[in-house]
């Protein structure tokens, strides 16, 4: 038999019934539901969602059942093609992320594609197991409007569909390895379970407890991670605004400190002034220079300040060089930025505030009188950022970031705040130790540039 004669079996003369036909294009609905937003003002996302519905059934009916037809016609057991929904449904939540295989919610994407799979299996083995014993109570239904099964599977696809749209991580920015990895395995082993589960049962009242049961599993898992995103997201968030009201204060701290010394400079400038009068009247010009010497020095002193043409970035290098000033540790600064940077403030200023303060931190905690290299360049389309400190070898065994601190559990934040923006902006970040330096790298792909 030809795979045309298939179809005409399967869809038209509802070989496997009424119920599974449906099933199947309802869990093609569901799958491209969890990949694709529903926006009722956009007219262009709802024709994508359609066409992608649609799209996703084409591949289902004429190509991987097809191939799943033809692989147990061959091997002489044509009805099990009704099992097909154990790697059918896998390989269509996947097709759906191959797009988008280069972005930095790639992670995100299989997880959602393994979650989905996995409760779409669930759904229709669990519809099985209790249709089957529907079945076997009350008899054969008569009609489509009195098959329980199809109520029940519908049902199942409707809650994935809310599960995944009301618990989206992808509404947050931040997202942990270690839970995605988890989270997959646990999807995969019920999975598993769930085949060997209906090839091995015989018995309804089983097959249905035991499919309840690890639908249960796989839903309390991804409400667990979802949870666990949100909360790891609130917390860097909330590191991320500690740290940037916490430079807002040493900047306005700053500004007083400055303009005291200006204001006390202005106020002795006379007195300075009559003073040089007199050295010149006397003709003591040796002793004229030296004070004219001394004075421009604090003058350079109180005024010494970056302006690199970035007020933003101007603003938090003097900041972090008032610091370092402040625990006689010396910045030298090397920057070369447009006027404007297409890149969030919050981001910008959390990724060069991060670095410098562990390096002041750094160098205060272990005595070190290092001066701190700083430099800040953009070369096409990329952001590139160094720090480099003074280093000292740890004699505990301990690795290059781990945290000396009391607070380690909330200072362990800023390495991955790090890493998060790098990671957000597709770039790169480094920790590495060059013989008695520790130099960081970091790496951002801007946006746009903006020609001013």
């Amino acid at each position: 038999m030809g795979y045309f004669s298939f179809f005409i079996d399967h869809y038209i003369n509802l070989r496997f019934g009424a119920t599974f036909v449906i099933t199947e294009i309802v869990a093609c609905i569901a799958i491209s539901l969890v990949f694709n937003s529903i926006d009722f003002r956009n007219w262009k996302d709802d024709l994508l969602l359609l066409a992608d519905i649609a799209v996703t059934w084409l591949v289902q009916c004429f190509v991987l059942s097809c191939i799943f037809f033809y692989v147990f016609t061959a091997t002489g057991h044509p009805d099990w093609t009704q099992y097909t929904r154990f790697f059918l449904w896998p390989i269509l939540a996947f097709l759906h992320i191959l797009p988008c295989l280069k972005k930095e919610k790639l992670p995100l994407l299989v997880t959602c594609a393994m979650a989905s799979s996995t409760l779409v299996v669930m759904a229709i083995s669990f519809s099985g197991s209790i249709g089957s014993f529907i079945t076997s109570v009350v008899g054969t239904p008569h009609s489509l409007i009195e098959d329980w099964t199809l109520y029940i599977v519908l049902f199942g696809l409707i809650a994935l569909i809310i599960l995944f749209k009301v618990f989206s991580p992808f509404k947050y920015r931040y997202v942990q390895i270690a839970p995605i990895v988890v989270v997959n395995v646990v999807f995969v082993l019920t999975n598993l379970s769930a085949d060997i589960v209906s090839v091995l049962s015989t018995n309804p009242i089983a097959d249905f407890l035991a499919t309840l049961f690890l639908i249960f599993i796989d839903m309390l898992v991804y409400v667990i991670f979802y949870l666990l995103v949100k909360n790891y997201n609130h917390v860097l968030d909330f590191q991320v605004r500690a740290i940037k009201a916490e430079a807002e204060m040493d900047q306005l701290s700053l500004y007083a400190a400055q303009s005291e010394e200006i204001h006390a400079l202005r106020h002795d400038m006379k007195n300075k002034i009559n003073i040089l009068e007199n050295l010149y009247d006397k003709g003591d010009y040796e002793q004229m220079r030296s004070y004219l010497e001394d004075l421009t020095r604090g003058i350079h002193g109180i005024l010494d300040t970056i302006d690199c043409g970035n007020p933003l970035v101007s603003s938090i290098i003097n900041m972090e060089i008032a610091k370092a000033k402040a625990k006689k540790i010396t910045i030298h600064s090397h920057i070369s930025i447009p006027k404007f940077l297409d890149m969030d403030s919050q981001d910008l200023s959390s990724f060069l505030t991060n670095a410098l303060d562990n390096a002041i931190e750094y160098e205060e905690r272990n005595k070190i009188s290092d001066a701190i290299d700083v430099a800040l360049f953009k070369d096409g389309d990329y952001l590139f950022y160094t720090v480099r400190n003074g280093y000292r070898p740890r004699q505990d065994g301990h690795g290059l970031l781990h945290s000396e601190k009391d607070d380690r559990r909330n200072h362990g934040y800023g390495v991955k705040i790090l890493r998060n923006i790098a990671a957000k902006y597709k770039g790169t970040c480094s920790f590495d130790v060059e013989k008695d330096t520790f130099v960081f790298r970091g790496m951002l792909k801007l946006k746009v540039e903006d020609s001013k």
